[in-house]
């Protein structure tokens, strides 16, 4: 694997930077703080809200924008300004609302609402959204309303719940809305049988804030080289110059990846950096 000033590495976070728990562990954070402090250029993209996302990595000293909401913001690490923003028009998640309520399956709206990072949230209506809930207790972006409206910027719609329904809402949705809409169902890492149905704006993903970030580091593809485990990394895999799976990726990114390293619960990503650059090992000199 070609490396070079120029290189940049890219780690999506759950499933891949982060533990099964969604913990952070103090090697990886060691390991990718040296790496960036002596001139490696690293950031994260995830599907989780900006707030969120720099708070489950606190203590890695980013430089460069970090992607969040697979793709439909970009944020500066250091002062948390939000930089670019593409959000789903609000005409359009009023009739995801109204189709939700007529398939039985009400959405989750993330975005900013009165200059706060917000999700919006009706009381669980499966155990799915239950278990997405739980995990997210006490978080301030939290807001459980008894109706649903637009957010001042609802950058994401998340329907949360059975596999099943949701691929034929997915279906549904993909024959009236493929020209205005980005749709990514995956399973749920965390529920077995339960799924998401992520709606971003159309053109909305992560590897096009990939390609800007890459512009404006005069860096090519070629230099870029990204950790992912899920479908929704599939796109930056076809971007990047390495695509790197870690061990508990899906089948379907296993097999587009150009490497493996360990599972995200053994640290896969930064014991794969160290053994690149060797930090731990030139620290204990």
């Amino acid at each position: 694997m070609p490396i070079s000033k120029n290189s940049l590495f890219v780690s999506d976070l759950d499933g891949t930077l982060l533990r099964s728990d969604t913990t952070f562990s103090a090697f990886s954070g060691r390991v990718i703080n040296r790496l960036i402090s002596s001139g490696v250029r690293f950031t994260f993209a995830t599907s989780r809200s900006p707030e969120k996302a720099l708070s489950l990595v606190r203590g890695l000293e980013l430089q460069l924008p970090v992607i969040c909401l697979n793709g439909a913001v970009t944020v500066d690490p250091t002062t948390g300004r939000w930089l670019t923003v593409e959000a789903v028009a609000p005409a359009i998640v009023e009739q995801l609302l109204r189709i939700g309520q007529l398939v039985g399956t009400c959405p989750f709206l993330l975005g900013e609402d009165d200059g706060k990072d917000t999700l919006m949230h009706l009381p669980p209506r499966n155990p799915v959204q239950e278990a997405f809930l739980a995990q997210r207790a006490g978080e301030p972006r939290l807001r459980p309303v008894d109706a649903l409206r637009p957010l001042q910027q609802t950058l994401s719609v998340a329907f949360i719940g059975e596999s099943e329904r949701l691929q034929e809402l997915s279906d549904r949705l993909a024959i009236e809305y493929s020209d205005q809409l980005e749709l990514r169902l995956m399973s749920d890492i965390y529920f077995a049988g339960g799924a998401t149905l992520e709606i971003s704006r159309r053109g909305v993903d992560k590897v096009e804030c990939l390609s800007s970030l890459c512009r404006a580091l005069d860096a090519f593809p070629a230099d870029v080289v990204v950790f992912g485990d899920h479908l929704n990394d599939l796109p930056m895999f076809s971007f990047a110059g390495t695509a790197v799976a870690v061990a508990n990726a899906v089948p379907e990114v296993l097999a587009a990846a150009h490497i493996r390293c360990g599972s995200n619960d053994s640290d896969g990503v930064a014991r794969f950096l160290d053994d690149i650059f060797q930090i731990e090992a030139a620290s204990a000199q």
